[in-house]
């Protein structure tokens, strides 16, 4: 374990100076949920644009995280789902981000109050870009909260059965198509994070041709805030399926219902929390 890093003076401006000392606890992942310490001790940044007056990607949407341990992880929208994680310090009023992610560079940023405003891209491919980043409330707390679920069950055959896996189909005008979906698994860090890793095959069965095979699997990135009935999800990356989706939270389990095909026809899927 190394020894905890101290800051001297974070200097923050508004209507008078503040000079805070912190210390920071001893921590060593920087990935979703890494460091030692709650979130409730975390200091959260959303992205709020660019130099250009740009908020690209999916509105914009872009968070910062800033851990008492001395990591910080960082996701904002482009066509990828830009995720970035490594260590921060600051020196003055000057905050520095070292990523741990290969092919990104340090970046410095100027702390104002409560914005921050960087010197290059922070999680996307644009190196020369400033951005701008406001602080946030600590997110509210969920059940979700530091979890990891797995796909128990889809319209209530298990994913584990010794058959094939589950299935549902979807019906159009055009075709008719089964989709067996192999595993899903979702993994909520820092009360705003959800990783998903899903994997499906689609088998298509056209009116005018033989049958086509497609594949889906991807780790969808998203932002989860809670809501009266559970968590809603809204996806960093452009590519994914479902930009804005909710589940239901019912104990250690989650709920997913969507339409698939016909508006009368739906999908639900049971998740169970592993730890």
């Amino acid at each position: 374990m190394v020894s905890a890093p101290r800051i001297r003076r974070l200097v923050l401006f508004g209507s008078a100076a503040v000079y805070t000392s912190l210390t920071l606890a001893c921590g060593e992942s920087t990935a979703p949920g890494g460091g030692a310490t709650t979130a409730a001790d975390a200091r959260f940044y959303r992205f709020v644009g660019d130099q250009f007056g740009s908020t690209t990607g999916s509105d914009g949407l872009g968070d910062l995280v800033l851990r008492p341990d001395g990591t910080f992880f960082a996701a904002v929208a482009d066509a990828g789902g830009g995720l970035t994680g490594g260590h921060w310090d600051t020196t003055g009023t000057t905050l520095h981000l070292r990523p741990d992610s290969f092919g990104y560079d340090p970046v410095d940023a100027r702390v104002s109050g409560d914005t921050i405003r960087t010197n290059g891209s922070i999680a996307r491919g644009y190196p020369t870009i400033t951005m701008f980043f406001v602080r946030e409330p600590v997110p509210a707390a969920t059940s979700a909260d530091g979890g990891t679920y797995v796909l128990q069950s889809v319209n209530g055959v298990a994913v584990t059965s010794a058959t094939a896996p589950p299935a549902y189909t979807t019906v159009t005008a055009n075709a008719r198509t089964v989709t067996h979906v192999a595993y899903d698994t979702m993994a909520f860090s820092d009360r705003f994070f959800v990783r998903e890793v899903r994997l499906s095959v689609d088998t298509i069965y056209p009116t005018s041709a033989g049958p086509v095979v497609a594949y889906r699997g991807f780790p969808a990135p998203a932002r989860y805030t809670a809501t009266a009935a559970g968590v809603a999800l809204r996806a960093y990356a452009s590519y994914a399926v479902a930009p804005f989706d909710t589940l239901g939270v019912a104990g250690d389990t989650l709920i997913r219902r969507y339409h698939a095909g016909a508006p009368s026809q739906f999908v639900v899927e049971r998740y169970v929390r592993l730890r």
